[in-house]
């Protein structure tokens, strides 16, 4: 039961003579959240050349490549899918838009 019901609910058994009519918006398809983390920084984003502290963590150096796939030893639990990234960087923004467009796609020609 959302607010709005139990405020109508409170109206109608408070006084017995006010009712609300509650009408239900139907969902229209997945609620998509945007993570965006603004203090990441490579050495290409960053004022002095430096990978910046979320990316090294003091025990990790991001110009080192490990294992496969050209992965860089970065202080993370999960590796991004567009690789270390600034939060500044053309690419990372050009990245987030059209990410965030084909989601406005797929989602509009699922409806047709």
């Amino acid at each position: 039961m959302n607010l709005l019901s139990v405020a109508s609910l409170i109206l109608v058994l408070g006084c017995g003579c006010l009712s609300l009519n509650v009408t239900r918006v139907p969902k229209q398809g997945p609620t998509v959240f945007v993570h965006l983390m603004p203090w990441f920084e490579t050495r290409q984003t960053s004022e002095d050349g430096s990978w910046g502290i979320h990316w090294t963590m003091t025990n990790q150096n991001p110009d080192i490549i490990v294992g496969e796939n050209d992965k860089r030893q970065i202080a993370a639990h999960y590796y991004p899918e567009i690789h270390p990234y600034g939060s500044g960087g053309h690419f990372y923004i050009l990245q987030l838009n059209t990410n965030a467009r084909s989601i406005f796609l797929n989602k509009n020609q699922s409806k047709s």
